[in-house]
C-alpha cells in the first residue's frame, strides 16, 4: 500500500499508537479505589444510622429515607457531570500564535486534573460530613455535594481513554471494574467493622469520646484518608492527559529546543480542530441512543441492587427480611467483592477478546433477571420460619445463608457490563473532541439510574413488605418486569 506522508499529521500525534504509562495509570486507578471506597463504605450502616436517628416512622420504613439518602449522590451527579465532562474536555484559549501556544502550555484551570482534584477534594468533605450527620438533612447535603462537585467518574473514563488506543484499551478499562470491586471490598469491609467501634472494640476506642458520639465517624475517616493520599497523588505526581494540552506542549518542548518548526504550519494544526458536536449531533445517531438509555438501566439495576440487598438483609425476618447485622452484612459484600476482582481482572478480557464487548454486556444485562429470582425464592423460604429463633443453627439457616452469597456472585458476574458498557461508548465515539461529551451523555444516564435505583427499589422493598402487597413479593414481580426490558434495549445495540 502506498505511503503518502502528506496527509500526515505535523507533530503525528493523531496517529502515533499511544504507549501506555503506567505510573499514570496506577494513580488514576487510586484515585477510583479511594472513590469506591467512599462511595460504598455506607451501604453496611445507612440503614442503622437511620434508625438510631429517629428518621423513619418505623422500621419496615427505613428503606424510603435510606433510599433517598444512597439516591441523592446521584442526583448531584446529574446536576453537573456534564458541564464537568465539557468543561475538562475544552479549552478557552484559542491558538493564533506560538505566544498563545505557550499560554495553553501553562494554562491550568481546564483539564483533566484540575476538574480531578476538585472531585477528590468534595469527596474528602462529603465523606467527613456524612459520618458526622445528626439528621437527614445532613446526610443529603453530604452526599448530594459528593456528587455535585465530585465528577470523578467522568472524568476518570475519559483520561482511561486518553492514555489508552485500541491496541491496549480492552485491557486497561477492566482494570477501572477491578479497582471499583477492590474499593467496594475495602468499603464494605471498613463499613462494616468501623461503625460503632466504641462499642465493639471497648480497648482500642472506647475512650475516644469522639467516637462514641459520632459512632459512624471512623468508617468516614478511614475512607477520607485514602482518598486524601489520592489527591496528593494527583498534585504532585499526575500529568495532564487533555491531548489539547498535551500537544501544546509536544510542540512548546520542540520550539524551545531548538527545532526549526514553521510557525504557521504549527498554528494551523492545532488550531484548525472544529469546534465539539453538540448534543443534538452527539444523539442523532440511533445506536449511539440506545447506548446512552441502556446506561440508565446499567446504573439504576447496578447501584440500586446494593441498598436493596443491605436492606433486605437488616430488615427482620418477621417485616420479610433476613435480619442479619451490620458486621455481616459488610462481610457478604465483601467476600462478593473479591470474587468482583476476579472475574473483572482475569476473565472479562478473554470474554471480551472471544465474544465482543457488546454480547458481554448483553449476558451481564441478562444475569439480573436470574438474580431477582433466586432473591424472590429465598424471601419466600424465609418467610416460611415463624421467626428468626425457630431456624437459628439450623442447617436451613446455613443453606439459606449460602445462597444469600450465591446471589451476591451471579451479581458479581452482572459487572463483567461495566467494562464492557465503557467499551461500547468508547466505539460509539465519533472523535477525540467528543470524548468527554459522549462520555458525559452515557454517565447522565447512568446517573439518572443511579438516582432513581436506590431510592426506588429500597422505597418498592419497604412499600411491599408494609402493605404485604403479594405477601411481601411485589418488589421481585416489579424488578423483573424492568430487567427484562433492560435486557431487549441493551440487544438492540449495533
Amino acid at each position: 500500500m502506498e505511503n503518502n506522508d502528506e496527509g500526515q499529521p505535523l507533530l503525528g500525534y493523531e496517529r502515533r499508537k499511544t504507549t501506555l504509562k503506567k505510573a499514570q495509570l496506577a494513580i488514576i486507578l487510586l484515585a477510583k479505589l479511594a472513590d469506591a471506597t467512599a462511595y460504598m463504605q455506607v451501604n453496611p450502616y445507612v440503614n442503622q444510622m437511620v434508625e438510631e436517628l429517629n428518621i423513619a416512622r418505623s422500621k419496615a420504613a427505613i428503606g424510603y429515607v435510606s433510599g433517598l439518602v444512597l439516591s441523592s449522590i446521584s442526583v448531584g451527579q446529574i446536576l453537573t457531570h456534564f458541564m464537568w465532562g465539557r468543561l475538562s474536555g475544552e479549552n478557552s484559549i484559542q491558538a493564533t500564535s506560538l505566544v498563545d501556544l505557550n499560554r495553553l502550555f501553562r494554562e491550568d484551570r481546564i483539564g483533566r486534573k484540575p476538574v480531578l482534584l476538585v472531585g477528590l477534594s468534595a469527596y474528602v468533605l462529603g465523606t467527613l460530613l456524612f459520618g458526622t450527620s445528626r439528621s437527614f438533612q445532613q446526610m443529603l447535603l453530604a452526599r448530594l455535594s459528593m456528587g455535585a462537585l465530585g465528577p470523578n467518574i467522568t472524568i476518570i473514563y475519559s483520561i482511561l481513554s486518553d492514555i489508552t488506543d485500541e491496541s491496549n484499551r480492552a485491557k486497561v478499562m477492566p482494570l477501572n471494574e477491578v479497582t471499583w470491586q477492590i474499593g467496594a471490598f475495602l468499603g464494605s469491609f471498613i463499613g462494616g467493622m468501623l461503625s460503632h467501634p466504641a462499642e465493639r472494640y471497648p480497648k482500642l476506642f472506647g475512650s475516644i469520646a469522639l467516637l462514641r458520639d459520632w459512632p459512624f465517624l471512623l468508617p468516614s475517616l478511614a475512607s477520607g484518608m485514602l482518598m486524601v493520599l489520592a489527591f496528593l497523588c494527583t498534585v504532585f505526581l499526575f500529568e495532564e492527559t487533555l491531548p489539547q494540552i498535551v500537544t501544546a506542549r509536544e510542540t512548546m518542548s520542540l520550539v524551545q529546543g531548538g527545532d526549526v518548526i514553521e510557525e504557521s504550519a504549527v498554528v494551523a494544526e492545532l488550531s484548525s480542530v472544529a469546534p465539539s458536536p453538540t448534543i443534538v449531533e452527539l444523539l442523532s445517531d440511533p445506536s449511539r441512543r440506545r447506548i446512552i438509555a441502556s446506561g440508565f438501566f446499567l446504573g439504576f439495576l447496578a447501584i440500586g441492587f446494593d441498598p436493596l440487598f443491605a436492606l433486605w438483609n437488616y430488615t427482620p425476618i418477621a417485616l420479610g427480611g433476613l435480619g442479619r447485622e451490620t458486621r455481616e452484612i459488610g462481610l457478604l459484600f465483601s467476600i462478593a467483592a473479591v470474587a468482583g476482582m476476579l472475574l473483572n481482572g482475569f476473565v472479562f478480557h478473554r470474554l471480551d477478546g472471544r465474544f465482543g464487548s457488546q454480547r458481554v454486556f448483553v449476558a451481564g444485562m441478562s444475569l439480573w433477571s436470574i438474580i431477582f429470582i433466586a432473591m424472590a425464592i429465598i424471601a419466600a423460604i424465609v418467610r416460611a420460619f415463624e421467626a428468626s429463633s425457630a431456624c437459628a443453627g439450623s442447617a436451613q439457616l446455613i443453606g439459606l445463608w449460602f445462597a444469600t452469597l450465591g446471589v451476591l456472585l451471579v451479581q458479581k458476574m452482572s459487572t463483567l457490563a461495566y467494562p464492557a458498557y465503557l467499551l461500547v461508548v468508547r466505539a460509539a465515539v465519533p472523535d477525540s473532541r467528543s470524548v468527554g461529551a459522549v462520555f458525559g451523555l452515557s454517565q447522565i444516564t447512568n446517573c439518572i439510574g443511579q438516582c432513581i435505583g436506590p431510592a426506588f427499589m429500597s422505597s418498592l422493598f419497604a412499600f411491599s413488605i408494609e402493605k404485604q402487597v403479594l405477601g411481601g413479593q411485589f418488589v421481585w414481580v416489579v424488578l423483573l418486569g424492568i430487567t427484562y426490558f433492560a435486557r431487549q434495549l441493551a440487544a438492540s445495540i449495533r
